[in-house]
């Protein structure tokens, strides 16, 4: 994978929308963190804050999973832009890290997807 360095990822962070089975789950802010030794920044998986996304933001990602209507689960990483506007920086389909303890519902959710799919 290859992206461009923006530097909003590590003053801002960044906004990771979870979904189950096509539905939004629950929204979770990620802040880059310091890693002890390294001295740069990095996104930390479990590190971060439950958050209601703005309504752009969700129609940036369900316009994305568009793409993808038969996603079990899928995490849509976005930042602002410097002009306020959401960018997409991530889809994660195969082995996304899910926040599910940041949100009470969410592994209830997930069981829900899973056992729909079944």
């Amino acid at each position: 994978m290859i992206q461009p360095y923006l530097d909003m990822v590590e003053t801002e962070g960044e906004t990771s929308l979870l979904y189950f089975g096509g539905r939004f789950s629950h929204a979770v802010r990620r802040n880059a963190m310091l890693v002890e030794g390294a001295g740069e920044p990095e996104q930390g998986n479990d590190h971060g804050e439950l958050r209601v996304p703005e309504p752009d933001q969700l129609a940036l990602a369900e316009r994305v999973l568009g793409e993808f209507p038969e996603v079990l689960y899928a995490r849509v990483d976005l930042v602002r832009l410097a002009d306020g506007a959401p960018a997409l920086i991530e889809v994660e389909l195969t082995e996304p890290y899910l926040f599910l303890r940041y949100a009470p519902g969410a592994a209830a959710d997930l069981a829900r997807a899973l056992a729909g799919a079944l």
